[in-house]
């Protein structure tokens, strides 16, 4: 038997883009899980949206070296808008899920465009998701826009106002949710 390690089996050898296919996924299947049992975690969600859309913004910004998203898009869509009801904990945390989407549309939209030029890539699946994302923020959006909302609280104030009216914005989301 040999002594040395294979690439796989050593983390100093894993490139820095297998890492983040790995958090991905990791997060992913977290999310999917609590989500899929019904589990609500007490958690500060607000800080894994902001790291996960972080993320979104620096692959786009990668996009010459690009070849997959590590379904990044599909965690956002499928799992933690489609079924935030069902593991955050409490109404502030749908809130701030849907600020920080609003808030990242540009970013989020950059991303889309990516995987448009990527065309049929394994992430294919990501294309529809960031669909439905742009879909809620456009929503949202408008509703901001609509009453001259310039400042962040106030953005904030007319989400919360939406939400509780009239319940989270969900388009008809045809990704299949299975697990990751």
């Amino acid at each position: 038997m040999s002594s040395e390690a294979t690439p796989a089996a050593h983390p100093k050898t894993w490139s820095t883009h297998s890492l983040y296919v790995r958090c991905t996924w990791i997060c992913h299947r977290v999310v999917w899980y609590l989500q899929n049992r019904r589990i609500r975690l007490e958690y500060d969600w607000k800080e894994l949206w902001i790291s996960v859309l972080g993320l979104l913004s620096f692959l786009a910004g990668k996009f010459d070296t690009l070849l997959t998203t590590g379904r990044v898009g599909q965690l956002i869509a499928n799992l933690a808008i489609a079924g935030a009801d069902a593991f955050l904990p409490t109404p502030q945390s749908v809130h701030e899920l849907v600020y920080e989407l609003v808030r990242n549309s540009g970013p989020l939209a950059r991303h889309k465009e990516v995987l448009d030029t990527l065309g049929d890539s394994p992430d294919s699946t990501g294309n529809e998701a960031l669909r439905y994302i742009l879909d809620v923020t456009l929503f949202y959006n408008e509703k901001i826009g609509s009453t001259g909302a310039k400042e962040a609280s106030d953005a904030l104030r007319i989400i919360v106002q939406e939400v509780e009216l009239n319940g989270l914005h969900c388009p008809k989301l045809t990704v299949e949710r299975e697990p990751p």
